[in-house]
């Protein structure tokens, strides 16, 4: 084992219960695949009568909402700068910006695209996203961008 100074050691204690402590429940849990998330259903489209339902589809389907249009949005660089009560009706987004759905928020403008088929653009340590890449990585200032929709 290397030689370690004790105040060295002290310090990376002291500081390792708050390098977790920030991190949203479950970011770099595998057993956490979503989060206010509704149950796995089927495929069908469900109907008011029979006769509906054999017509039924995405776009005669009468309880269907289309998602699309103008929403808006606020791109945050990380999990720790994102709005964590914006779904409230009482939250003011006033300073929110407009982005067009479908879309990725990169092509919209925020963010970072990255364009890779060879060579990962951000450091490989599952589950921990939030570890520190090099710093030539495309992902070293934009570890884990989070988008709010309302």
């Amino acid at each position: 084992m290397f030689p370690v100074r004790k105040s060295l050691l002290f310090v990376l204690l002291l500081s390792a219960p708050f390098a977790h402590a920030q991190l949203p429940a479950g970011l770099e849990n595998v057993a956490v695949y979503g989060v206010n998330k509704l149950p796995p259903r089927t495929a069908l489209w469900p109907s008011s009568s029979l006769s509906n339902t054999k017509s039924s589809g995405y776009d005669t389907n009468e309880w269907l909402v289309s998602l699309n249009g103008t929403w808006q949005f606020l791109w945050s660089t990380d999990p720790f700068n994102r709005p964590v009560d914006f779904y409230k009706t009482d939250y003011v987004n006033a300073d929110w910006k407009s982005i067009q759905v479908p879309s990725t928020m990169e092509r919209k403008g925020f963010g970072t695209p990255i364009y890779t088929n060879s060579v990962y653009p951000f450091k490989v340590n599952p589950p921990f996203v939030m570890s520190e890449p090099e710093k030539w990585y495309t992902a070293y200032n934009e570890r884990n961008p989070v988008g709010s929709y309302r």
